[in-house]
């Protein structure tokens, strides 16, 4: 349980953080976003990233229970995934992300959602939840 708790307030914390600092700033998430497209090696550093999180999160939080750990199990699991098809099949990632990233309006949105999502990983982590 310390483990996942450890992983709910790191996760929680820099998603909410990342979220809010780039809810001010959404042209440059869509920046990055293009540097994306431009540059193979970011796109092999981004999926290289993505791929190592979600592994060592899996190798030791490899948890299917039926309550809010879960979805720590989740996110490494959808790490391994995002990181595998950003290194074998970039244009589908690319894809995706243009379908949310592709206007301020839908950049700040996404922003949102997981500006509330960090925040609820982190109440849940610092045990307020």
């Amino acid at each position: 349980m310390q483990l996942s708790l450890f992983l709910a307030q790191l996760i929680g914390l820099t998603t909410a953080i990342f979220a809010l600092a780039a809810f001010f700033r959404p042209g440059f998430v869509r920046e990055g976003m293009a540097d994306l497209q431009r540059s193979a090696m970011t796109r092999l550093l981004f999926g290289f990233i993505a791929l190592v999180s979600g592994l060592a999160i899996v190798l030791f939080h490899n948890l299917w229970v039926g309550d809010w750990r879960l979805v720590i199990t989740l996110i490494g699991w959808g790490g391994i995934i995002k990181g595998f098809v950003a290194i074998a099949q970039p244009a589908t990632l690319l894809s995706l992300g243009d379908v949310f990233y592709r206007t301020e309006g839908r950049t700040r949105i996404v922003l949102v959602c997981a500006l509330l999502f960090g925040l609820w990983l982190t109440a849940i982590g610092f045990g307020h939840v």
